[in-house]
């Protein structure tokens, strides 16, 4: 079962997501639904998701498209996804993004995933933020540095902090990770204090988790070890 931990409790969709607070939930959910009317024409085109490392942003990032577009027209985004970093973080990647915003979208809109964009070249962020003028595209970015996005960038997007959520945020999904382990015997209190030793850092928290989950078998284990060997003993007691 741990060799597909990770996997299993990878977040699959935007409900699988812990918020740090209930307002950036919602906007989240009204810029998918069209709740919030988005994207605008020479208005929001993007969503920019900044804060501090591991809270689950490059996560989002990657579910949002498909979100939006199975919730406005009941397809897949066909979105795609660019990790930037040096060697990847020029103009001329953003022009390979202009040539594919000049063409007819597969889905409703192009969907362009730029994950820290913060490490394109100055004349990259220039680039893209005459980029984002174009029609029928939606820019989700993420970034752990929100002073190094160019302002004009900032304007053309939903600027939503994405930091550390609460350990009582985490508790639900903690909770089911142990009831599908079947640990139930953890109070809400000690596990709280497990979340709280990965200080809002979904990796940090998980590998906190599994540590519990780990224990607990290695328990398991033993016991059935000391059965066997009592069972062994017991039928060596019997013979003649």
């Amino acid at each position: 079962m741990l060799d597909d931990f990770e996997n299993r409790y990878t977040p699959k969709t935007v409900d699988d997501i812990v918020f740090e607070d209930d307002h950036s939930r919602q906007l989240i959910e009204d810029l998918i639904t069209g709740a919030r009317p988005f994207p605008i024409r020479e208005g929001k085109c993007g969503i920019l998701l900044y804060g501090v490392p591991g809270t689950g942003k490059s996560a989002l990032a990657k579910l949002f498209p498909d979100a939006m577009e199975m919730a406005r027209a009941g397809l897949n985004s066909n979105s795609r996804y660019i990790r930037v970093q040096p060697g990847n973080n020029d103009a001329s990647m953003i022009q390979k993004l202009q040539n594919q915003a000049n063409l007819v979208p597969f889905s409703t809109y192009h969907y362009f995933v730029l994950d820290e964009v913060d490490e394109l070249t100055k004349t990259a962020m220039a680039s893209l933020k005459s980029l984002m003028n174009a029609q029928n595209c939606v820019f989700v970015l993420t970034t752990n540095n929100f002073q190094g996005i160019e302002v004009g960038v900032r304007d053309r997007c939903h600027c939503i902090p994405f930091n550390a959520a609460p350990p009582d945020r985490w508790l639900n999904l903690c909770r089911r990770i142990l009831d599908d382990e079947g640990i139930l015997n953890v109070s809400d209190q000690t596990l709280l204090k497990v979340i709280a030793t990965g200080k809002g850092s979904a990796r940090d928290i998980l590998d906190a988790v599994m540590s519990i989950v780990i224990d607990w078998n290695r328990v398991l284990r033993k016991q059935s070890q000391n059965l066997q060997i009592q069972v062994k003993k017991n039928k060596l007691e019997v013979l003649p």
